[in-house]
C-alpha cells in the first residue's frame, strides 16, 4: 500500500513538473532555520491522526465488526467527547484500522446515522414498499394487479434517480428482501424488469450484497428468472423482445452483484456459463446483451480459484 501511494505521489510530481527529492531538500532548510521545536499542538489534527495511522497500521484481516458496534462507537464519540458526526465516524474509523479491523462492510456516510434519527415511516420511499409488500401477500395474478406493481416499481426508480436519501431509507427497510421475494413469488414477465433494475440500484455495498446473498435467495432468484425466460422463448408466440430485456436486466444484476465471493460462488456452481451459453446462442446479434454477459462472466471467474474450464462461448 506504502509503495503504490508513494509511485502515486512521484506520478503525479513529475506530471506537473516538480522533483520530489528537491522539494524534500526546501522543506528540510526550512525546517532547521525555524527557531524553536515545533508543539504539538501546532499540527495539524488531520496530520497527526495520519502520521499516527501510519505508524499503527496493520493489513485489514479476517476480523471484522458488526455495524452495530461501528455506530455505537461513532454515538460514543459525539455523546462522550462532544465530537462532530464527521470527526466523530473519521476517529472510529481511525481507532479500528489501528486494530486492524476490516471496515468494507461498514456503512461510514454521515447519511446513514442522520437517517437512524429521522422518521420516515411517511416516506415515498417507505410507502411504496408497503405496497409491494401487500402485493407479496394478496398474490394477485389480475392485470390490475401487474399494473400497481409496475407503476410502484418505476416510482421507485424515479426516487432513487432524484432523491439522493431514497436507497439509503429503501436499504434501513428491507428492500432487498422485499424486492427479492416479489422476483420470487408474483414478478410477471412484464414485472421482471423493473423488479431486476430495483434490485441492482440497491445493491450499493457490502451490506446490501450481503443482504442479497443471505440465503442464496438472491442469486438464485436471479438464475430462476433467466431459466424461465428461457423456456418461454421456447413457447408458441413468445414475445422475443420482452424476453431479451428480462435477461439483459438479469445479466446485469449478476454483473453487479458478482463482486460479493458468496454470489460468485452461488452463480458459477449453479451453472451461469452453460446458462449464458444457451443465451448467448439464442441472441448472438444483440449488442448489449452479449457485452453484459461477456461482463457478467468476467465478474464470476475473477478470482475463483475453482474454475478449471471456460464454457464454450468464451
Amino acid at each position: 500500500m506504502a509503495n503504490a501511494l508513494q509511485k502515486g505521489i512521484a506520478s503525479l510530481a513529475a506530471k506537473h513538473g516538480k522533483n520530489l527529492e528537491e522539494l524534500q531538500k526546501q522543506q528540510q532548510t526550512s525546517t532547521q532555520s525555524t527557531t524553536g521545536n515545533v508543539k504539538a499542538q501546532d499540527v495539524p489534527a488531520a496530520v497527526a491522526a495520519w502520521d499516527a495511522a501510519k505508524e499503527n497500521y496493520k493489513s485489514p484481516s479476517q476480523r471484522s465488526i458488526t455495524q452495530e458496534t461501528f455506530d455505537e462507537v461513532v454515538n460514543e464519540n459525539i455523546e462522550d467527547f462532544d465530537m462532530e458526526l464527521k470527526e466523530a465516524i473519521a476517529d472510529a474509523c481511525l481507532q479500528f484500522m489501528k486494530q486492524g479491523v476490516n471496515l468494507n462492510n461498514i456503512v461510514k456516510t454521515e447519511m446513514h446515522f442522520n437517517l437512524k434519527h429521522k422518521d420516515v415511516s411517511d416516506h415515498p420511499v417507505t410507502l411504496a414498499l408497503s405496497q409491494l409488500k401487500e402485493a407479496i401477500v394478496a398474490k394477485e395474478t389480475t392485470s390490475a394487479a401487474e399494473e400497481q406493481i409496475l407503476a410502484t416499481l418505476e416510482n421507485l426508480k424515479k426516487l432513487f434517480d432524484s432523491d439522493e436519501e431514497a436507497i439509503p431509507i429503501a436499504n434501513s427497510k428491507d428492500a432487498i428482501g422485499t424486492t427479492v421475494t416479489l422476483l420470487r413469488t408474483v414478478a410477471t414477465a412484464r414485472t421482471l424488469v423493473p423488479t431486476l433494475q430495483v434490485i441492482k440500484a440497491l445493491c450499493n455495498s457490502r451490506q446490501t450484497l450481503d443482504q442479497f446473498h443471505e440465503f442464496g435467495l438472491g442469486p438464485q432468484a436471479v438464475l430462476d428468472a433467466i431459466g424461465k425466460t428461457l423456456q418461454d422463448l421456447g413457447t408458441e408466440g413468445a414475445d422475443k423482445a420482452l424476453c431479451t430485456a428480462n435477461i439483459t436486466a438479469a445479466v446485469a444484476v449478476i454483473k453487479a452483484t458478482g463482486k460479493h465471493s458468496g454470489c460468485k460462488d452461488i452463480f458459477y456452481r449453479a451453472g451461469f456459463g452453460q446458462m449464458l451459453d444457451e443465451v448467448l446462442t439464442k441472441f448472438p446479434d444483440h449488442v448489449e446483451l452479449v457485452k453484459e454477459s461477456a461482463l457478467a462472466f468476467r465478474s464470476i471467474v475473477l478470482g475463483l480459484s475453482f474454475v478449471t474450464k471456460l464454457p464454450a462461448c468464451c
